[in-house]
């Protein structure tokens, strides 16, 4: 497999995810699958950041550490990542920055390629970009063509610039060694490269979103900005409020209206949230919130990634009562599963958490365009509308424990709807009788949603050592384990991507064929661990985690998931 890892790097402010867009633009329209990640400090200016973009003829889900081209845009990243740079592999930089560097494998760009003024720092990625493309025979029209979108808003003289800097540096790229890429043996057809938190918003249009709450908090704020960019083309309210209290107040509000609504934060924000969460329980009101977690506690390191929500997700807000926890891998489920998220918070009528992570928010991944013929919208069970006004039982004791639901004002059902213990109209009371039966009521929803739960995804469930992941290690995991099949270790995966609460018999059948089991989550506590004891009994093995804020990488897994198996069970 034709497989290639290309590191552009710099401070922040010079452009390093401008030039990672452009690139993965191009690779993208060349044919190739792509996966890129991002690593960002949190400064608007200085410090050091990457991103990572790797390409090749197969899809591809996580990242590697290897380096096969480096683009370098200040000296602080020649001394970071030349490290990683392959034997084969090459590094670019712009004159000046080489330094005495004597490593044969930098290839400096003499400043005096290109027009005067893209001599500027702020041509320098375009210029390193179009270096790579002549060493990797990418389509000069195709890179032309990006530049040119890219830069349409600033005007025509400056894509003119650009432009006359990209054909200056081909052409000297011409007099130097180059390595075409092969060409990719079929045509991808219809792609779309996505970040997790783009596909989340597009996946919330989808599902029919009408109202959008929330504070600006990394990594969820992406979601609010592609919501607010079009919103008001599609009929969606985004509301920017000063909190997130008042963000999951304001869409519990709206929910109750009768819109689908969501809120988006960080594991910070659901602190806040805990006591809104819990009006959502027990008012029944469905309600959809993105937990984009980041290193914790408090602050932590407020552009780093973690897994470490699980198990306060699964117990946030005090009292007992039902929820559902969701938790993507990557872009393409990221869209499906938050259009699911509205259909089980409507029909059971529910909060819904959908589990992302700073990792998963920000790579971006080459994805099929979504199929939105399968799609179906279930806003669950609706009281026919009465011939006159009537007060509707809300809570009306059933089976399933779905009471009927009505909106209120445009129906003529009177809809009373309480934060107190209620009857089932709705009004308060602190009969013991009538606690007892609406808080049963309220958990044979719970063991209803559990019962429709599918089972983890196994690969290769005949496996003596089966690995649980969910989120962002799932790529990697899997990759990782592929690799180490291949030197003979007896491994499988199993993929959790509905988490909470888990159908304990599908599970249980599910990973029956292991004698040993082993969590892989970015955390210290091994919490899915922990979770599945909890809801099934089963007992992990162990667990391989990660808290220094960055992604797994493939390499990485490979050398821990080893050392880890030669330990004695």
């Amino acid at each position: 497999m034709q497989d290639i890892n290309i590191v552009i790097a710099g401070a922040a402010g010079q452009g390093v995810q401008g030039a990672a867009t452009i690139l993965g633009k191009v690779l993208l329209r060349s044919g190739f699958h792509l996966f890129a990640n991002h690593d960002a400090q949190s400064r608007i200016r200085g410090g050091h950041n990457f991103s990572s973009l790797r390409f090749a003829d197969q899809p591809l889900a996580a990242g590697v550490k290897r380096i096969d081209y480096l683009l370098a845009l200040n000296q602080e990243s020649l001394s970071r990542h030349l490290n990683d740079l392959t034997p084969a592999g090459l590094a670019f930089c712009v004159d000046g920055l080489g330094g005495d560097i004597t490593d044969g494998r930098l290839r400096v760009l003499p400043a005096e390629v290109g027009p005067e003024g893209a001599r500027r720092p702020q041509y320098q990625g375009v210029k390193l970009l179009a270096r790579l493309a002549g060493r990797l025979g990418l389509a000069p029209a195709i890179l032309a063509q990006v530049v040119s979108e890219r830069f349409a808003e600033k005007g025509e003289a400056i894509v003119a610039m650009n432009l006359q800097a990209i054909e200056a540096v081909l052409a000297h790229s011409r007099q130097e060694e180059s390595a075409p890429l092969a060409p990719p043996a079929q045509p991808l057809g219809p792609r779309l490269l996505v970040s997790g938190h783009e596909a989340v918003a597009l996946g919330m249009i989808a599902a029919g979103i009408g109202v959008y709450a929330a504070y600006p908090i990394g990594p969820a704020t992406e979601i609010m900005n592609l919501l607010a960019e079009h919103g008001p083309d599609l009929g969606i309210g985004v509301e920017m409020v000063e909190d997130e209290i008042a963000a999951a107040n304001l869409a519990i509000g709206a929910s109750y209206a009768g819109v689908r609504a969501a809120v988006g934060t960080s594991g910070a924000g659901i602190s806040l949230m805990c006591e809104a969460i819990g009006l959502a329980g027990i008012s029944e009101t469905p309600l959809v919130i993105v937990d984009g977690q980041r290193s914790g506690p408090s602050t932590g390191m407020a552009t780093r990634t973690e897994q470490s929500d699980l198990l306060f997700v699964v117990h946030a807000s005090h009292g007992e009562f039902p929820r559902a926890v969701l938790a993507p891998t990557g872009p393409e489920d990221a869209f499906s599963l938050t259009f699911a998220a509205f259909n089980l918070a409507e029909r059971w009528q529910l909060p819904v958490f959908i589990l992302t992570d700073h990792s998963l928010a920000d790579a971006q991944a080459s994805v099929a365009e979504y199929d939105l013929g399968r799609l179906t919208i279930d806003r669950g069970v609706m009281a026919p509308e009465p011939g006159e006004t009537t007060e509707l039982p809300r809570y009306q004791l059933t089976e399933n424990g779905v009471s009927p639901r009505a909106y209120p004002v445009v129906s003529n059902w009177l809809v009373a709807q309480d934060s107190h213990e209620h009857n089932e109209y709705g009004l308060v009371t602190d009969n013991p009788e009538n606690r007892e039966a609406q808080m049963a009521k309220r958990m044979r929803k719970l063991a209803g949603l559990a019962a429709t739960m599918p089972a983890p995804e196994v690969q290769h469930p005949e496996a003596a050592t089966l690995l649980l992941c969910w989120g962002s290690t799932v790529g990697p995991v899997v990759e990782a384990v592929e690799n180490l099949r291949e030197q003979g270790q007896n491994l499988g995966v199993a993929i959790f991507r509905q988490l909470f609460p888990m159908n304990k018999e599908a599970v249980r059948a599910a990973l029956a064929g292991a004698k040993r089991l082993v969590s892989v989550e970015a955390n210290s506590t091994g919490q899915l661990g922990k979770l599945l004891l909890l809801e099934t009994g089963l007992a992990s093995g162990g667990h391989i985690g990660k808290t220094d804020g960055r992604s797994f990488t493939v390499e990485e897994l490979v050398v821990r998931i080893g050392k880890y198996l030669e330990e004695p069970a």
